[in-house]
């Protein structure tokens, strides 16, 4: 039986030590609170992954692919439809070092390539053959890079977790902070205190990157940048492309170009 038709929770003690698993959602589709007893490499060669822990929230477009380790308990929502590559590891079996947290892994194209082709081994892939050169190959190729404009923490104060709720569904919340001190009970500066304490951001330079994050999906979904610029809560795409270039290191559009295929 091919790796790719099993459910993922049939191999987590399967006799390979790395298993794959392709499938394939709707727009929207969310899977609920759950974990695995082996670390996975997520990765969507098509569409965006939302997926969130008790204490961090990462968006995954199709040039990432995040590394959750065993047993961390994760939510994922699908922005567009998503292809989602699924690699299950056995970190003690494959003698690897890595990280015991979350971490976004650059994909390349030959990393990309080589998860694809992980999808087409069968679930009992020779430890002797090509089969296993392929595998040793992918692991070999996950670098521990963390790209962390594509990640933020969960806020555990209640008032910050009010206003980041409202932010990752309405990215073009106008409110200002003194706004929010009204809203949610609390002075400005108490607030402006907390952002800096939790995400060591000022509120307003927070504000961006959730609009960045809030972004992503759209373009990814083949927005017009103006259109995504308007969505996101900035009056210019001048300035949103300013904003986008700074988080991401390219403008909008050189990021689109790169989406279009591997890096």
């Amino acid at each position: 039986m091919p790796i790719t038709s099993a459910l993922p929770l049939e191999f987590q003690a399967h006799d390979r030590p790395v298993g794959a698993l392709a499938k394939d959602y709707p727009d929207g589709h969310v899977v609920r609170a759950h974990c695995h007893r082996r670390a996975q490499l997520m990765y969507a060669s098509v569409g965006i992954l939302e997926v969130r822990t008790d204490t961090s929230f990462w968006v995954i477009p199709p040039q990432r692919a995040l590394w959750i380790p065993a047993n961390v308990t994760h939510e994922v929502r699908m922005r567009g439809k998503v292809e989602m590559r699924t690699i299950y590891v056995d970190v003690e079996r494959c003698a690897m070092t890595a990280p015991d947290t979350p971490v976004v892994i650059r994909v390349s194209a030959l990393l990309r390539e080589l998860i694809l082709r992980a999808m087409t081994l069968p679930a009992d892939w020779s430890p002797h053959g090509k089969d296993a050169l392929v595998i040793a190959l992918l692991l070999e190729e996950v670098e521990w890079k963390s790209d962390s404009p594509l990640h933020l923490q969960v806020p555990r104060d209640a008032r910050l977790r009010k206003i980041f709720d409202t932010y990752l569904s309405t990215p073009a919340d106008t409110r200002s902070l003194q706004d929010w001190a009204v809203e949610v009970g609390a002075s400005s500066r108490t607030l402006e205190r907390r952002f800096m304490t939790e995400f060591g951001l000022p509120f307003r330079e927070w504000r961006q990157h959730m609009r960045l994050l809030g972004a992503l999906p759209l373009l990814g979904a083949g927005r017009p940048i103006t259109q995504v610029a308007l969505e996101v809560g900035y009056d210019t795409p001048s300035a949103f492309s300013t904003m986008f270039r700074r988080f991401m290191g390219v403008t909008p559009s050189e990021y689109l170009t790169r989406a279009r295929g591997p890096d």
